[in-house]
């Protein structure tokens, strides 16, 4: 008996828990798409660009938040964090899922509202 393919979690998945669970934390300011979707370039190749405003302090916590989003979806196969200082100056993060195809890696940007 063959066996089934492997399911995967969309890049709409994505987007959507991502949505759903940043929006229930009040120490979130803002959060947005950028890259491709900010540029309406998005295809079924485009990766997740996320960049959250945190309030002062809570830079570290938005990476717990958005890992336990994430984990609830699949599990995260690569997690690699951008040493700091980063170039730009906010903590970066790439992220990708075990059920989602590796385009659909995240790239998740964290900065405090007086960031440059």
């Amino acid at each position: 008996m063959p066996s089934s393919p492997v399911p995967r979690i969309s890049r709409s998945d994505i987007l959507a828990a991502l949505r759903a669970g940043l929006a229930e934390v009040e120490w979130i300011r803002a959060a947005w798409s950028g890259g491709s979707d900010a540029s309406g370039r998005t295809d079924e190749l485009s990766d997740v660009d996320l960049f959250v405003i945190a309030a002062a302090g809570r830079v570290e916590a938005v990476f717990g938040v958005v890992h336990g989003i994430l984990e609830r979806l699949s599990p995260i196969e690569v997690a690699w964090r951008l040493p700091s200082p980063t170039p730009h100056g906010c903590e970066q993060e790439f992220l990708r899922l075990r059920d989602a195809a590796a385009h659909h890696m995240v790239d998740l940007v964290v900065m405090e509202p007086e960031s440059p």
